[in-house]
């Protein structure tokens, strides 16, 4: 049986990722972090949760040994909303994933997933390409996830090991972080307050994460190399995406588009072309903006009453 390894489990996409890679067949070693409790983590068979700090080389490497997963699909990474863009944790976790993935190796690892990001693109080009589109991170958080890639893709080469890697345009769903601006526009509806927003013009790149959570699945278990853009392949504006909020929660009147100033050099359309996710590995979303939205509101209603 194929055992993989999954870093920040616990965490918005790791959590989503889990039952798409038990139903591939895989038995899945999870680590979360002492944030969340063990009683609110997925149980199932082979399913088997280790609560762990990558920080701390010393158990890492002794997990890394008594598993001898011959997968890893690495998530964590400092990700706290309006402070991960520049913060210097990011530099933490590149050498704290540097690590991890040589005593990957050293322990018989045979393929490496990582979770990177769109921020590494050069975003005046609008839609995004592996194939094509410049590096040319602006913040060092794509600095760092893209540092790291690099180094990871030569270093599994050197040592015969498989490589790819995941770079994620906009996620939402269920259990993402309540600062951002899906749950904070819902939540804020929801409780009868305004959601003030900047005036949304900028386009981007949404995907329900549950989708994004299969993408890696079958990303992993293939035996495709390199860089795989992970997104919807459309471009909403994100004004829209907030008033379509507004429509189903039949509070638009609630909505303040304009109420924020809109970050300084936004870039004006981000998008994945999702040609290699699509063609090479017959991956299909199986939810729209619409529906995943739904889902999401119902998840949140479930939550707060």
């Amino acid at each position: 049986m194929t055992r993989v390894l999954v870093t920040g489990a616990s965490g918005f996409i790791g959590r989503h990722s889990i039952k798409h890679l038990l139903e591939s067949g895989f038995e899945v070693h999870a680590i979360y972090n002492r944030i969340r409790r063990a009683g609110e983590l997925m149980q199932a068979p082979k399913l088997v949760w280790y609560e762990g700090n990558l920080m701390d080389r010393g158990s890492t490497d002794s997990l890394l040994a008594q598993l001898k997963a011959t997968h890893l699909l690495h998530f964590a990474w400092y990700a706290e909303p309006n402070k991960f863009w520049d913060a210097p944790q990011n530099l933490e976790w590149l050498q704290a994933s540097s690590a991890l993935l040589k005593s990957f190796a050293r322990n018989g690892g045979k393929r490496f997933v990582g979770a990177g990001t769109c921020a590494e693109y050069d975003w005046s080009q609008g839609k995004l390409s592996e194939n094509s589109t410049p590096i040319n991170p602006a913040s060092l958080y794509g600095s760092c996830k893209s540092n790291f890639q690099k180094y990871a893709e030569t270093f599994c080469k050197e040592n015969n090991m498989s490589f790819a890697w995941g770079r994620l345009f906009w996620l939402y769903g269920p259990g993402e972080d309540a600062r951002r601006l899906i749950p904070y526009v819902i939540n804020s509806l929801l409780s009868g307050e305004e959601a003030l927003c900047t005036e949304g013009t900028q386009m981007r790149d949404y995907m329900y994460v549950d989708d994004v959570g299969r993408a890696f699945a079958d990303i992993l278990k293939s035996n495709k190399e390199g860089a795989f853009n992970i997104g919807s392949g459309q471009a909403v504006k994100v004004g829209d995406l907030i008033n379509h909020v507004g429509k189903l929660l039949d509070r638009k009147e609630l909505i303040n588009l304009g109420a924020r100033p809109t970050p300084p050099n936004e870039a004006p359309l981000v998008v994945a072309d999702i040609s290699r996710l699509y063609h090479e590995l017959n991956f299909r979303s199986q939810y729209n903006l619409d529906t995943g939205i739904r889902e999401t509101i119902d998840w949140w209603q479930k939550k707060l009453f």
